[in-house]
This record gives C-alpha cells, sequence and structure tokens, in this order.
C-alpha cells in the first residue's frame, strides 16, 4: 500500500529524448537546509581516444515515466566496475517536458552500502548537490552532472546513486493521493512531519519532476525506493520498472 502511495500513478508516455547537461559544478543548493553480492556491470564502451565505461540502470526499454513526490527517493546501486575505471565522471537521468515544472527540488547524493545493503545517510560529493525548481525547469530532457574539475572514487564496495526528492521544506512528505475521477490529474496532499496533522497543501501531481524509467537488470545494477511515509528501504524486485540512470567512469 505505501510502495503504491509512493510511486502514484507513473505515467506511460511515448517522447523523444534530447541531449543536454548541466555541470555539477555551478548547481549550488538553494533550497533551505534544515545481503550483498556482487554484480557485474555491462556496456562496456571503448573509444579510440580513451576508454570509458557506460553503465545504465537496466537494459530493456520502457516507456513509462515516474513522478516523483516530496519525501521520497531512488537509489540504483553500481559497484566497483574494474580497476582501470576508478573514477565516476558524470551521471545522466531524462526528464519529461522539463518546462512544466513547476515544484520540487532535486538533491542528488552519492552514497555508501549500508551492511544491510541499503543506502546510508552519508554523501561522497564534496559539497551537496540540489538541483532546485528553476534549474530542473531550464535543463535539457537529458540531465548530465559532471564532474570536470574532480573525480569521485569509487569505494570498493560500490555505491548508491540517491535522487532525493524535496518539497518547499526539508520535512514535507507525500501522505495521501487524491483521484476524482478516472480521467482527472491526480492532486498530491503534501504535508510536513513536523506538523503532520494540522498543515497540508493539495498539488496537481504533474507540476513535480517527472523521470524516465527501464526495464530492471541485476547484471546491471539494484535498484531500491524509500517509502515517503514510514522512511523505509525497499528494494525493487528484479526485472521490474526502475529509473533510468546513466554513469560514465573513466
Amino acid at each position: 500500500m505505501m510502495r503504491d502511495l509512493f510511486q502514484a500513478k507513473s505515467a506511460i508516455i511515448n517522447l523523444l529524448v534530447v541531449a543536454g547537461s548541466i555541470s555539477a559544478g555551478f548547481c549550488q543548493p538553494k533550497a533551505r537546509p534544515d545481503s550483498l553480492r556482487t554484480i557485474t556491470l555491462s556496456n562496456v564502451e571503448v573509444t579510440a581516444s580513451a576508454k570509458q565505461l557506460t553503465v545504465v540502470s537496466g537494459t530493456a526499454k520502457d516507456n513509462s515515466w515516474q513522478i516523483v513526490s516530496p519525501g521520497g527517493q531512488h537509489a540504483i546501486r553500481f559497484f566497483a566496475p574494474r580497476p582501470e575505471f576508478h573514477s565516476l565522471r558524470s551521471l545522466t537521468f531524462y526528464l519529461r517536458n522539463p518546462r512544466t515544472i513547476q515544484e520540487g527540488n532535486l538533491r542528488v547524493r552519492i552514497a555508501s552500502p549500508t551492511e544491510s545493503g541499503e543506502p546510508a545517510e552519508n554523501d561522497l560529493l564534496p559539497t551537496p548537490l540540489i538541483l532546485t525548481t528553476d534549474q530542473l525547469r531550464s535543463a535539457d530532457k537529458a540531465l548530465t552532472l559532471e564532474w570536470t574539475a574532480t573525480a569521485l572514487i569509487v569505494p570498493p564496495d560500490g555505491f548508491f546513486i540517491v535522487l532525493e526528492y524535496v518539497g518547499n521544506y526539508p520535512d514535507e512528505f507525500l501522505a495521501d493521493v487524491i483521484i476524482r475521477t478516472k480521467r482527472s490529474i491526480p492532486q498530491y496532499v503534501i504535508r510536513r512531519r513536523s506538523r503532520p496533522d494540522t498543515e497540508f497543501r493539495l498539488v496537481n501531481s504533474e507540476h513535480f519532476p517527472i523521470i524516465k524509467n527501464i526495464i530492471g537488470d541485476r547484471n546491471s545494477a539494484e535498484s531500491w525506493y524509500r517509502d515517503t511515509v514510514t522512511r523505509q528501504w525497499r528494494r525493487e524486485r528484479d526485472g521490474g520498472t526502475v529509473l533510468l540512470v546513466k554513469a560514465i567512469f573513466k
């Protein structure tokens, strides 16, 4: 039930994805602060001038999209690729119609795995990376974060790429979804953890960022999601729909 609430109403839409990028070095925060197993990475890409390893969170195409919501998180776990590919240089995920985004901020962090295999609360990035609503709205559909000045060295036991969805306040979360008719756009009931019973706001779900999915491949990565209400991490089933995330190592 909680998962249904967190993943409420993914839109199924065929769209073309066009390329673009945002340098992570210029994305400064504007929001208010307040059983392990080895997986072989696939999709090795070698060019004549330089070697790089391109890894995606799945292999089979999927035409669905995920509407994100405050308080939720998705995490893709990539293990250490190979000795010669030891540094993470860029991440790419795909937005649907970014110009229509009116709500939400997106925090990107690189987290270590805990002993139980879920994402830890740490961040291996040297500085916090938060994409504001304005930055997301002005981005291209293929949003690439690049580390040009520094490289993130991959830990031996791998890491998680965590996308964390932040509302107007750090403690906002999706508490309920209202669907009035079959054809109406779902409405999100957004509450604050500090005032769960006294304050809420109703928001059109499509005002939040919508991110491209892919069919997951356990030989490429493993995917987790965090329930907006219970705050518990749960692992996605193998072969299910996960967020499409691409990482490049050098």
